[in-house]
C-alpha cells in the first residue's frame, strides 16, 4: 500500500449510492468556501456521465502524489 492513503482515523467524507456530479460540485462552494493554495480535490470510482468525464479531462492535471489503492 504505497502512497497517500485515508486516515480512519482523521474526520473524512464518502459519498454513497446515486450521486449527482453537478450538484456536488455546486455544493463544494459552501463546504470547502476557501481552498489553501494547491489543494487537490480526488475523486475515485463512479460512473460520470461523458460532459463531466470531459471536463476531468479537460482539468486533470499530472499526478502529484501517487494514491494507494
Amino acid at each position: 500500500m504505497n502512497g497517500l492513503h485515508l486516515d480512519t482515523e482523521r474526520p473524512f467524507w464518502e459519498l454513497k449510492g446515486t450521486t449527482d456530479f453537478a450538484r456536488l460540485f455546486r455544493a463544494l462552494t459552501d463546504f470547502l468556501p476557501e481552498l489553501p493554495e494547491g489543494c487537490i480535490l480526488y475523486f475515485e470510482g463512479g460512473s460520470p456521465d461523458r460532459e463531466v468525464r470531459d471536463f476531468f479531462e479537460t482539468h486533470a492535471i499530472p499526478e502529484q502524489d501517487h494514491i494507494a489503492l
